[in-house]
């Protein structure tokens, strides 16, 4: 990757089946993103107007509705290009590594084996902010210029000469 400051992360996220937010039961359900081993969001999702953690912002919430999976549970569709934890991400390195994942004791004591708790991504952009341009390019970018306007101080004198 080239040289950059920080980076921006997009993508729609689907909260798909029985996500019970914070119930003292059944939760909680965590959906939790890492970049580069450093956790940048962790946040419990509920689909039954239960305590929860996350409460979008700015109209990141554009359905909620069955998004064509069991049919037994409503699903919810999410802009996280919306989101700001996702915005402006501290980031130098060439590599990157981003992992998106659940936790929490879930309906089954374990969500990573939970049945009825899924997630589901789409649309991954990643934007690199802050791109510093490499030395050659500079350099040939000022070569470019000081060879116009070479150019152009020649073609001033021809016609000066002719005139």
């Amino acid at each position: 990757m080239p040289s950059h400051t920080s980076i921006d992360i997009n993508f729609l996220l689907a909260i798909i089946d029985s996500w019970d937010g914070n119930h003292p039961t059944f939760g909680p359900d965590f959906f939790n993103v890492k970049v580069d081993g450093v956790s940048i969001f962790s946040e419990t999702f509920d689909q039954w107007n239960r305590p929860k953690t996350y409460t979008s912002v700015h109209n990141i919430l554009t359905s909620r509705t069955n998004l064509g999976f069991t049919g037994r549970f409503p699903d919810r569709a999410y802009d996280m290009a919306l989101e700001e934890a996702f915005q402006g991400i501290a980031h130098t390195s060439d590599t990157l590594t981003i992992e998106w994942f659940v936790s929490g004791t879930g309906s089954l004591g374990n969500l990573s084996e939970s049945y009825d708790e899924s997630f589901a991504i789409d649309n991954v952009e990643v934007v690199l902010n802050g791109v510093v341009p490499e030395p050659l390019t500079i350099l040939g970018a000022g070569t470019a210029i000081g060879f116009g306007a070479a150019f152009k101080r020649t073609l001033a004198k021809k016609k000066v000469d002719k005139g």
